[in-house]
């Protein structure tokens, strides 16, 4: 009696790892967890985030391949579906410097990512001021654009209601939040 007992609790235990398992592997699957952005939420998001003119947008395997014209450069930018997220943040080459015809005389020069190095400014001042705001409410202390090792970002510094300061480093080319530091 104390066998069978034994064995119908282990074979319940087994059942229990056993649907565990597959609802872990095969939960995504059949709940899928996420919807992804429409196109027109991926534009607003986009140019709202940089400022710029979304001339084309293609949506393919879960991700948006976006144009866009800011400062008379043309940019590609590969943005996650699902979470806005930018994957990639290419310069391809100066509006002016496009040929307008129908037909080309030369290709345009390949797309290259933007280096730290060569990088400009892609957001403003006042871009960094509402990202800020976003992740921590107060009032707007004072903004700095600094350089570290060719890395460029906005320091915003923040008081709150409760007489605390925090300071807001967010990435000057993707706007990005890099960190976020308390002083009381």
């Amino acid at each position: 009696m104390k066998n069978k007992r034994f064995l119908f609790v282990m074979m319940g235990i087994a059942a229990i790892v056993i649907l565990f398992i597959a609802f872990k592997v095969l939960g995504p699957v059949i709940n899928p967890s996420a919807e992804i952005l429409s196109k027109s939420e991926a534009k607003t998001l986009v140019e709202e985030r940089y400022n710029g003119q979304v001339t084309e947008i293609i949506l393919k395997n879960n991700q948006f391949d976006i144009e866009m014209d800011r400062n008379e450069m043309n940019y590609e930018i590969k943005l996650d579906a699902e979470n806005g997220e930018v994957i990639s943040f290419t310069k391809k080459s100066n509006i002016s410097s496009n040929n307008t015809d129908s037909e080309q005389v030369e290709p345009n020069p390949p797309a290259k990512p933007i280096t730290e190095n060569e990088a400009t400014v892609i957001i403003t001042e006042d871009e960094a001021i509402q990202i800020a705001l976003k992740e921590v409410k107060g009032e707007i202390n004072d903004v700095d654009l600094e350089s570290d090792d060719n890395i460029h970002y906005y320091l915003v510094e923040i008081d709150t209601t409760d007489d605390r300061e925090a300071t807001v480093q967010i990435n000057a080319i993707t706007g990005e939040v890099l960190s976020i530091t308390w002083d009381d």
